[in-house]
């Protein structure tokens, strides 16, 4: 009989617990005021408490900057890429993608909008850590969907003309355009119309093989 015990789990410290929040808070701000809006008067003001205090967790303002990112890094794996990773290769994994996205924007995950989206057009011409961990985090998505449509190419679901980084791309581009969109003019009309974009895209390269989908609010099954 095996008498060992399991170690009980480890609770985050108070100070951690506290710097998650911080984070967390930083990565908000950051999606509505910009990088270069966040800095430790204005997270401190946010958050009711003392600027000293804040650097006591970040230091400097770009540490802060950096925090954001991770914090905002963190939020879409846990929102986003997670999910996508845990279903099964091939198009049901395009098509967690395209859904988990979709519903990301409608649900405004970050209050101003998609994070990298706002952060990457702030910083796309700036050198430095802050640009270079956006441009490591930012094409991670079409990344992403690329990968799953390559799967789904090379198990016939898709056809084998398929471009995967051009679809990947596509499909993208698509979703952040009207995630924008949504988020200015507060119209539903423009998921829609990502929705119908990508469903005509997917129409057009599907096989024999393709998986039959339930609709979408916005769609019918692209294989009916």
């Amino acid at each position: 009989m095996n008498t060992e015990q399991a170690e009980p789990l480890k609770q985050p410290s108070k100070g951690a617990q506290t710097r998650q929040a911080l984070v967390t808070a930083a990565s908000e701000l950051a999606s509505l005021d910009g990088l270069e809006g966040l800095s430790l008067s204005r997270l401190a003001q946010h958050v009711g408490m003392s600027k000293s205090g804040l650097y006591a967790h970040f230091g400097s303002k770009e540490a802060l900057q950096l925090a954001a990112i991770e914090g905002a890094h963190d939020t879409i794996k846990r929102e986003l890429t997670g999910p996508v990773r845990q279903a099964p290769p091939g198009f049901r994994r395009l098509w967690a993608f395209i859904e988990c996205y979709i519903s990301y924007v409608e649900h405004k995950v970050f209050p101003g909008g998609c994070f990298f989206k706002d952060v990457a057009a702030e910083f796309d011409s700036r050198p430095g850590p802050v640009h270079d961990r956006i441009a490591e985090i930012y094409p991670a998505l079409m990344g992403i969907s690329a990968e799953a449509a390559k799967e789904a190419r090379e198990l016939g679901e898709l056809d084998e003309n398929t471009d995967p980084q051009q679809l990947g791309f596509e499909i993208v581009a698509l979703i952040r355009e009207a995630e924008r969109l949504h988020v200015l003019e507060n119209d539903p009309k423009h998921i829609e119309r990502a929705w119908r974009g990508i469903v005509d895209r997917l129409s057009a390269l599907a096989t024999e093989k393709t998986p039959p989908l339930p609709p979408t609010t916005a769609t019918q099954d692209i294989t009916s």
